[in-house]
């Protein structure tokens, strides 16, 4: 691993398990069938958004990609309401 992929992993620990929480904002890991359906909900809704995508193409509501079974997908949550979908692969 690079000094800089290094870096960015220690920054993106230090911001997730040590900065978020102090504003109220928990970031967990989607594992369940739960957590995933909720992220790509999020996806969808952010996307339909920013007019990337077009909500009559995806009747259920959810957005997943070619990509979704190599990735690992995070929620931010306050208080168990999703804020907003991260996703660092």
């Amino acid at each position: 691993m690079n000094i800089a992929k290094t870096f960015k992993h220690l920054y993106l620990r230090y911001y997730v398990n040590l900065y978020l929480p102090t504003q109220g904002i928990r970031v967990i890991e989607a594992k369940t069938d739960e957590q995933l359906k909720k992220l790509f909900a999020v996806r969808w809704k952010v996307y339909v958004e920013s007019g990337y995508i077009d909500p009559k193409e995806y009747p259920q509501k959810i957005f997943r990609d070619e990509y979704d079974p190599y990735s690992v997908g995070f929620l931010a949550m306050d208080n168990e309401i999703r804020l907003e979908q991260l996703d660092w692969s």
